[in-house]
């Protein structure tokens, strides 16, 4: 009976180090493919000195990164994870507002009580390059404003309640 009880334990415990395993590689690819495959910039829109900036996890996965287009000037782009070439949305970095008039923008309009990140974000049908903002509001509920890249004009807002 001994005996079946440590082969027993043996197997549970392999297969807890199996499951860790399994779930740090998963991080560890994970991390890897952030970068993404932005090549689609320096091929079909001969971008150059390409730099990968984030990843936007939305309705689609895009991965956000800058670069130098054929006239010098500096660039954002915004590629989706399968990315055909009408797909991908390329804006003059000189066109987005910065962060610190996003920041302005939200703390003006919103009141936030604590702003935990500023990042670029996509609309839901891919169309519109957005800035995310995340913070916590007056009544302590997560929230996500999202403004537009070009103006700040507002786009979206909703919250999260904690239970």
């Amino acid at each position: 009976m001994r005996k079946w009880f440590i082969i027993g334990g043996s197997i549970i415990v392999a297969l807890f180090v199996w499951l860790c395993a399994d779930i740090y590689h998963s991080s560890i690819s994970a991390e890897k493919v952030d970068k993404g495959d932005i090549s689609i910039l320096t091929k079909q829109y001969k971008l150059k000195n390409v730099e990968p900036i984030s990843t936007y996890y939305g309705k689609k996965t895009y991965y956000i990164a800058s670069g130098e287009n054929e006239k010098g000037e500096n660039v954002i782009a915004w590629v989706p994870e399968k990315a055909k070439k009408g797909d991908v949305i390329v804006r003059k970095k000189e066109d987005i507002i910065s962060k610190e008039q996003v920041e302005s923008i939200v703390k003006q309009d919103r009141n936030p009580q604590e702003i935990k990140s500023i990042r670029l974000a996509v609309s839901p049908n891919g169309k519109t390059p957005l800035w995310e903002v995340t913070y916590t509001d007056d009544e302590n509920r997560l929230t996500y404003y999202y403004v537009t890249t070009g103006s700040g004009d507002f786009y979206r807002r909703y919250s999260l309640t904690s239970s």
